[in-house]
This record gives C-alpha cells, structure tokens and sequence, in this order.
C-alpha cells in the first residue's frame, strides 16, 4: 500500500510539472541614449517554483552587445506574481530576472542578440531584439521622428510659452505616420505622441485640455486602440525624449496631393521642482504650473491612383483573392439558392461594396447580404469580404454564371491587378413549383381565366344617360379646378420654405439645442460622463451651427470664435463657449467626471447659448 502512494504521489507531481508553463524572454526595450546607463532585462517565468530553483547557471555569460560595454550585472532577482482570471481563478508565476547594465559608446542601429538558459535539463531561448543608440542630445541631427524610421524627423512649431524653466520645447505633442508616401485610398498609421524631454526635470499631471485637436481633411479616419506600454526613447530636433502614443488613428486618403495635418494643441499642468535652501539642508519642492503644448504639422505625399482605371475596377486597394460558390449543388427550378463571393486580403477590405454579378434573365435575384469579417494587424486590415446573392430559377434547364473578374490595385506593385473566381454551369433540375415551359402551346392551353366578350342589347329605356353637361357634374368640374389652385399654391409655398436652408435650420435651432440638453442633463443624472459630453458637444455645436451657417466641416474653434464676434457675441460668452467644446472634446481621452463638474458644464453651455439668444434679440 505504501510504495503505491508513493507511485501515485510521483505521479501527481509529474503530472504537475508537464502542466507548468515556463518561458524565457526579453523584456521590449526601448531605444538606448549616447553616453547613459542602459539596462537590458531577461525574465524567466514559470507556474512552478522548482523550475527557477532549477535554474543550471542562474547567471550565465552577458550578451556582448555592439557599440555597448558592460556596466555591470547581471543582477538576479527572484519574485513572483499573481494574476486572477474567471475561469481558472487565481494564478502565481514565478520569475527570475537577470538584468544587465551597459554603457553605450556608439550611435546608430544595433542588436541585443537572444540569451539562452537551462532549466532542469531543458534550454530556453529569448528574442533578439533591434534598437537604435541616439545622441546625447547636444545638438546632434541623428535619429529619426520614430524608432525603425530613419531620417524623418518633424518639425516641431513652437505655439506655447515658457512657464518656470519649462519650455515648448521640453514638452510637444507631434504627429508621426508610418509612411511618408501612399497611393489614394491605401491606409496609414496616424500616432499622436506626448514627447517629454528627458534632459529636464519635470513631471505632468495625466490629465490635460485639447486647446486644438488635429483635423483629418481629406481622409477616412477610424480610431486604434492603443496599447498600454511604456514609452520609447525618440530623438526629435536634436533633443533626445520620452514618448508616448495618446492616440493612434487610420486614415485613408480619398484625394491625392501633399495633405497637411496638425498635431493639436493641449493645456497641460506641469509639475516643476525648485530647490529652497532650509538651514543646512536643501530640498525640493513641487511647483505646480499650466502650459501650452508645441505642436507639429506633418505632410503625407498621396500619390493618385494610375490613369486609366480599368473598367470594372472594384476600389479596393491592397492585395485580394477571390472564389466563388453554389449552395446546393443540386438546383431546382422555383427553389432558393445562394451565390456566394468570398474575398480575402488586406487593404480597405471595410470599404468594399457588393459587385453586380450577371445572373441569367430566367433567374429572379434578390438584394445581396454582405459580411466582413476584418481586423487590425501590422498598419491594415487583414480579413474577408463575403456577399451572398439569393436567386430563384424560374426555368429548367441549363444555364451558365460567368466567371467572376475582381480588379484591385496593388500600391506594393504600382499597379491593377486581376483575379478571377470560376464559373458555374448548373443545370436546373424540375422543383416542386410549376415550372415555367417554353412551348407557346402549353401556354395557351393554361390560359383559362380570359372570357368572351357577351353584348347586351341596347334598350332605349335603359340605356345610360350621358352624364356630360349634368348639374353634378358641372359642381364636381368646379370644385376640382378650386382644388388644383389651391394645391398649387399651397406647394409653391413649401418651395420657397424648402428652398430658404438657412431660414428652417435657423427656426429649429432653439427646439433642438433644448432637446439635446435636456438628453445630456439624463445622462449626467445616469452618472454616463462619456455620452453627457458627446451629447453636450453635438448640442452646442450644432446650435451654432445653424444659427450662424457654418456648415459642420467648418466648426472648429477658430472659425467658431470668429463668427461668434462678428455676430456680436462679447469675449467672455466666446471664450466660454471655446472652453465648454475643448473641454468636452477632451473627455474623449479620459472620459471621467464629477457630478459637480459635469453639472457645472451644462451650466456654462446653456448660459452661452442663452447669451447669444440675447445678441439675436438685440439685433433684431
């Protein structure tokens, strides 16, 4: 009995450590700084505790680095962690890190090459990675706007002003795309960065106002999620930062030529340290400031797309495969069956339309059901594009669907491509409905329900009476021309109201900014920040909209700001209502909020447009 609880207990433990997840990897670094400590981190992880005391040489050799000499290391330390998840509840890993300290003594590109460990017997292997050793910011021009970019640095336009020792250009927002240059309607990565020098001592609040938010004329924009991880060393104008992505966009361009876009502009509270001198000892202390960010303006070369397009020619844009299919395989003649069109690729595989597919005459069709099924991989769409076309053959026999001919242009190429997906000849078996027959003999034979004409004899005391020149008839004559008059002016008149825009979104500009606050005042009641400053945004901008005729591309808040004072409006009602918009575009970052400030918000908004009411009033 006791050697088989002995079995079974070694049993239970193999079975546990087949279990046990180990990896070995290196931690994503970040690019390294000319002349600064650089510290390189390997981490060993495992479900199971023996793994890491299992551990052959827990300090193997160092990666020998080029352009780097060893500081020092490496430095072991052990620990553990604990994750929760529903389904399998709670989870402890255990690490083991080796962190390595180098100094760098040459700029450019190099490699931290993979690290290989042995654990109880079985050899683990890391990554190698690629970064890029920047200057040390003393006026170099070396590095790049982005890591794996060379050579494209922005620009950065100082807006701001200085505030303490802090200055527009220790703080900047810019803007960066993956490519400089792509043809119409291929898609590019937009990354809106937070930059902060690493050479000043300051630090910032997480929270900040748009002052400008970037506008994206001339494209189709889709926001990205954005992943939480650290920031990435950057050189930028010479001045080495720390930055970070606040917001990532992807954009298609829908007209070719040099399109600019700005970064924006943000209201950022900064937090700088002042030495005060006590006696003997020195200390800091935290000052706490407000200022406006720098910002960049960045030009992306579209190329048009080549001359002449091809007839046919789909949009699309990337690389696609298409096929095509029959369900059933066996069709009948007034039964259902479905064409189906399959592609697949990656380009703007979102913005495909069902194609026309040439079905016999006999067959009767339906509107076609389409489904993509597409996500963000690399810097594109990658997925299908799935139309399916419902048909009816209404006869029996043999019939053919072409080949279906899909043209796309390939921006790897430069170039239309072509790809088809095969044809069916189906022969359509006799279904359970009437078939409809060709032989015009069946058809007149079935032709049942036409009667013969009988005629009555004419009687001359019964025979009708003309109604012409009758008194009732003469009335309903009258009656009917009163009514055609009056129709017709009754139309001219909704012509000229239907013709005066201005004049309608002028008179329900009041009904609709009091329904739209009334919707924002229940959602700061249902405690719901995000949708009450949408919601908020929409009412004021749209309020201003019609009553001033700026048409919904123009309401920014320069333009806004603008026709405000031309109106009429005072300075005070024109900055609260630039702020009440900034601020509520700024809730699309961090969208949080008291019930003090929301309600305080709302406020300010109706007390502008109450305002500018009163300006109208005045003027009239």
């Amino acid at each position: 009995m006791r050697n088989r609880a002995i079995i079974l207990l070694i049993l239970l433990a193999t079975a546990i450590g087949a279990v046990a997840k180990t990896t070995f990897e290196l931690q994503q670094p970040t690019n390294a700084v000319l002349g600064r400590y650089y510290r390189v981190t390997y981490v060993l992880r495992s479900d199971d505790p023996n793994a890491i005391n299992s551990v052959s040489n827990p300090t193997p050799e160092h990666p020998a680095i080029q352009g780097m000499r060893l500081y020092s290391g490496p430095g072991v330390t052990q620990g553990y962690e604990s994750t929760f998840d529903s389904r399998n509840g709670s989870r402890t890993s255990y690490t083991l890190s080796l962190v390595y300290t180098y100094i760098p003594e040459a700029e450019g590109e190099t490699t931290i090459p993979a690290l290989s460990i042995n654990v109880a017997g079985t050899k683990y292997t890391t990554r190698s990675a690629k970064i890029r050793v920047l200057g040390n910011g003393g006026g170099q021009q070396s590095g790049s706007a982005s890591a794996g970019s060379p050579g494209r640095r922005p620009q950065a336009q100082v807006i701001g002003s200085s505030v303490g020792t802090t200055t527009p250009q220790d703080l900047m927002v810019i803007i960066t795309f993956s490519r400089s240059s792509v043809y119409e309607m291929e898609p590019v990565v937009a990354d809106i960065k937070l930059c902060l020098n690493i050479d000043h001592s300051f630090s910032i609040e997480n929270q900040f106002n748009s002052v400008t938010l970037p506008e994206f004329d001339g494209f189709l924009s889709e926001d990205l999620p954005v992943s939480g991880s650290g920031g990435q060393i950057e050189s930028i104008n010479g001045r080495n930062y720390e930055t970070y992505v606040i917001r990532r966009y992807l954009l298609y361009p829908q007209k070719s030529g040099r399109l600019r876009i700005s970064s924006g502009q943000y209201e950022i509270n900064v937090i700088e340290y002042e030495t005060v001198t006590r006696g003997y000892y020195p200390s800091r202390r935290e000052v706490p400031r407000k200022m406006n960010t720098a910002t960049n303006t960045v030009t992306l070369d579209v190329k048009p797309l080549p001359e002449p397009r091809p007839a046919g020619f789909s949009g699309a844009v990337g690389q696609f495969s298409v096929e095509a299919a029959v369900a059933p395989q066996i069709v009948r003649s007034n039964e259902s069956a479905t064409y189906t069109l399959t592609v697949r690729g990656s380009g703007n595989i979102k913005y495909l339309n069902a194609p026309e597919i040439p079905f016999p005459s006999t067959f009767e069709t339906y509107t076609p059901k389409t489904d993509i099924d597409a996500s963000f991989s690399g810097n594109n769409y990658r997925g299908s594009f799935v139309a399916e076309y419902p048909f009816v053959p209404q006869e029996v026999g043999k019939f053919n669907i072409d080949p279906f001919t899909f043209i796309y242009f390939d921006p790897a190429k430069g170039k239309y491509e072509t790809v088809t997906a095969t044809g069916f000849n189906l022969n359509i078996l006799r279904g359970n409905g009437p078939a409809v027959v060709a032989t015009q003999k069946e058809v007149d034979t079935q032709m049942t329900d036409i009667l013969h004409i009988h005629p009555l004899p004419a009687v001359p005391a019964t025979a009708p009476q003309p109604i012409f020149g009758s008194t009732w008839y003469v009335m309903t004559f009258i009656v009917a021309f009163i009514a055609l008059i009056a129709v017709i002016i009754i139309y001219r008149r909704h012509v000229r109201r239907a013709a005066d825009v201005a004049g309608r979104r002028l008179a329900r500009a009041g009904r609709v900014v009091a329904k739209r606050f009334k919707a924002s005042r229940s959602f700061m009641k249902q405690r719901r920040p995000e949708q009450f400053y949408d919601e908020l945004a929409k009412a004021l901008k749209g309020y201003i909209g019609d009553k001033l005729g700026i048409p919904p591309s123009n309401l920014i808040s320069d333009v806004i700001a603008e026709r405000l004072t031309a109106f009429g409006v005072d300075d005070t009602t024109v900055n609260s209502v630039i702020n009440v918009l900034g601020e509520c575009e700024m809730a699309r970052f961090t969208p949080s909020g008291s019930d003090e400030a929301m309600a305080d918000i709302l406020a300010r908004a109706e007390n502008a447009v109450k305002a500018i009411e009163d300006v109208k009033v005045k003027n009239n």
